[in-house]
């Protein structure tokens, strides 16, 4: 629950969750603009699913960094592909 933060290159990712299990992740890619989404967390041991009517539910691995942290990776990505690192904002 709270406000996370991840920045890769010149994208910025930001998502809130709240106490009832909602949502908003908000992308700015670098130069363009923002991508938002809502909807509701479903959270496991090591991943979560964010639903959104508007965009179908993405699934991703979390690995907790302390309590103020985590990592968010795609299943599926190359093997290149840097998970985004969250950091809570508030």
């Amino acid at each position: 629950v709270g406000t996370w933060m991840a920045t890769n290159d010149k994208d910025t990712v930001v998502l809130e969750i709240t106490a009832d299990s909602t949502f908003t992740w908000k992308a700015t890619p670098g130069g363009q603009p923002a991508v938002e989404l809502s909807g509701t967390i479903e959270p496991s041991a090591d991943a979560i699913a964010l639903s959104s009517e508007k965009a179908g539910t993405m699934v991703g691995k979390v690995v907790s960094k302390g309590p103020d942290a985590f990592e968010f990776s795609l299943p599926g990505a190359p093997a290149e592909a840097k998970p985004l690192l969250f950091q809570r904002q508030k």
